[in-house]
């Protein structure tokens, strides 16, 4: 019996609400995750390139970010990309407590 094909849903949202950039650091951010085994889905590599989006000055476009996904699709391997990307290469400082969880899932995912 052949091997059934792998079905996904729906990779890209109905609706959008973005705000025009030209310059992103999401590029950045997927290639640090995607160093591990474990790789970033289109859809992922899409909010990452929305969420860290700059303007001319370098300052991020978007504030605040909301998004509404079901669960069990990947959410938070979007912002785990995204808080390795914030404590590698721009040193970003939360606490002692998320930030070992961040260095934890960085370990994690470097492992796989």
């Amino acid at each position: 019996m052949p091997e059934a094909e792998k079905r996904i849903g729906r990779q890209f949202p109905t609706q959008s609400v973005v705000l025009p950039y030209t310059q992103t650091k999401g590029g950045e951010a997927i290639l640090l995750y995607d160093q591990s085994s474990r790789k970033t889905m289109e859809w992922q590599q899409s909010m990452l390139y929305d969420i860290m989006a700059t303007d001319d000055d370098g300052l991020w476009v978007h504030i605040k970010f909301g998004y509404s996904i079901p669960r069990r699709n990947g959410k938070s391997e979007i912002a785990v990309a995204r808080a390795i990307w914030g404590l590698l290469l721009l040193s970003t400082y939360y606490s002692y407590k998320v930030d070992k969880y961040v260095f934890q899932c960085y370990n994690r995912v470097r492992r796989k």
